[in-house]
């Protein structure tokens, strides 16, 4: 008999029963047994509100978000913060931000302006209007009539017993600085028989100059999965250009932006494509659609350039959908325009290297007081330097109509391997965990993590301790010593010149 292949196949039975046990009973044990590192990255992450937003409420620090931002609840409107924007709508240099939203239980829904006070906080202006029995589901800034004010345009449903469902487009004039007259500019009317596919409804828009004429003209899409394009004639009246592109179903978020620098508006969409149609199944996508820079502005026989699947990763595929907010947006101010997606609870980065995208899961937001769900995929971004720092930040709002701020840490490093939710025994994947935050380890594992831009170290730490420092991609470190509880790890990176550039920081079940 061989003792000792009998013994190690003993051991190994005690472990693994072990582990089943643990990981039964892992979400039963009391918050101090398993909190208590976790607790560490919390105070890592937290900035007193006082100290940074002297208007906002408690800070909403999830322990397992990446440390890309430090995240704040600024305010609780009701329900249904649906639409974001920013503009300097006072002139006073600095920027500020708008929010749509309703009144919970539901009266009516209206706008509000937080204005940038320049010292952290924002003093908050409502605006006079209330569109009663609809929500208004999306907003946008710009200067449309040519008058030097920053108007705002914004969509809603005009659904009559459940018949005719119209989707509007709507312009609240800035008249030096009082909002008072509201002009419906567009009303998109059910082309076919009335089911989701036919429906404008739930418009989304986005604005921008795209033929370069002076003036700004916007895109519009909706449930029906169009994309169409309305140009301005310089005094806020707009023609109808027609459809950019069928995506198939629901073309929910949209952002403009120059992409590739050449001086002309391209947009970004989040839609869904039938599965009869594209090679791409009845799954969600970003794609990206350059301005073709001729009269009508897009090629009208492609969807654009695949930028990515949705959800972008398994293990980060709970509650996703296949759909929903997208925001440009420039992290690490390099001058490329990276992409900040969001569906359900979960926001994502997509970040461009050399025109390729790596996604990253930057947050899970909570649940709200009586236990309901976070959902962004009728929710908006919009970004802008909030803090005068002079990198990118976003204000973040969903179905629950709590307006987020995620101000930029400029954290340039990722832990991405051991993964998140996964039972990993001798480096491979054996079972994918529940909980945000598992994760567990048997035997020896290579800790693995990526830069956002190119570093010039990246250093690992155990428990706080140097164990090992890498100067070249990948990142790793063996992890080969032997364990049987819960340790932190810790990755600190410095950048081309040597300096730091943002830690990240897990908490890690390691057994042999």
């Amino acid at each position: 008999m061989n003792w000792k292949y009998d013994n190690k196949i003993i051991f190994l039975s005690v472990v693994s029963i072990f582990i089943f046990v643990f990981i039964s009973l892992f979400g039963t044990l009391s918050s101090d047994e398993i909190t208590d590192g976790r607790n560490q990255l919390t105070k890592y992450l937290q900035l007193k509100d006082e100290e940074f937003f002297l208007n906002s409420t408690d800070l909403d620090v999830d322990p397992y978000t990446s440390p890309f931002f430090s995240i704040y609840n600024l305010i609780e409107l009701g329900q249904a913060a649906y639409g974001l924007d920013t503009a300097d709508f006072n002139n006073d240099g600095l920027l500020d931000f708008i929010a749509s939203y309703a009144t919970s239980p539901f009266e009516f829904s209206s706008i509000s302006i937080f204005y940038n006070t320049g010292n952290n906080s924002f003093i908050r202006s409502d605006i006079s209007i209330k569109i009663y029995s609809k929500f208004i589901r999306d907003l946008d800034t710009a200067d449309f009539d040519g008058d030097g004010d920053n108007d705002i345009m914004f969509t809603y449903n005009e659904v009559y017993a459940y018949q005719n469902w119209n989707g509007t487009v709507n312009i609240l004039w800035n008249d030096n600085g009082q909002f008072e007259e509201i002009t419906q500019i567009v009303k998109l009317t059910p082309f076919g028989p009335v089911n989701d596919k036919e429906k404008w409804i739930n418009l989304e828009v986005s604005s921008a100059d795209f033929d370069r004429d002076g003036d700004i003209d916007f895109i519009v899409g909706g449930n029906c999965g169009r994309v169409k394009l309305f140009k301005n004639n310089g005094a806020g009246n707009f023609t109808d250009e027609g459809v950019i592109f069928d995506y198939g179903d629901v073309s929910w978020g949209m952002d403009t932006g120059d992409f590739n620098k050449d001086g002309y508006p391209d947009f970004i969409v989040s839609a869904r494509t039938n599965s009869d149609e594209y090679p791409f199944q009845d799954a969600g996508h970003i794609y990206l659609k350059l301005n073709d820079q001729t009269s009508s502005c897009f090629d009208n026989t492609t969807p654009g350039e695949l930028i990515a699947s949705l959800p972008p990763a398994e293990e980060d595929a709970i509650n996703a959908a296949p759909r929903g907010t997208l925001a440009f947006f420039d992290y690490n101010d390099d001058n490329k325009l990276d992409i900040l997606y969001g569906s359900v609870n979960k926001v994502f980065f997509y970040i461009n290297e050399k025109n390729s995208f790596r996604s990253y899961l930057v947050a899970r937001l909570p649940n709200n007081e009586e236990g309901y769900l976070e959902d962004l995929c009728k929710g908006d971004f919009c970004v802008g330097d909030f803090n005068g720092d002079g990198l990118d930040d976003a204000a973040v709002g969903g179905v629950q109509g709590i307006v987020r701020l995620f101000i930029n840490n400029e954290t340039l490093i990722h832990i991405d391997s051991p993964p998140d939710r996964w039972l990993v025994v001798f480096g491979e994947k054996k079972m994918h965990l529940h909980y945000p935050g598992d994760k567990i380890v048997i035997g020896d594992m290579e800790v693995i993590a990526s830069g956002l831009e190119p570093l010039s170290r990246v250093d690992f730490y155990l428990d706080d301790e140097l164990v090992h420092s890498d100067h070249s991609e990948p990142f790793s470190w063996n992890w080969t010593r032997f364990g049987f509880r819960e340790y932190k790890v810790t990755v600190e990176a410095y950048d081309g010149n040597g300096e730091f550039a943002g830690r990240d920081i897990i908490w890690v079940w390691k057994f042999l």
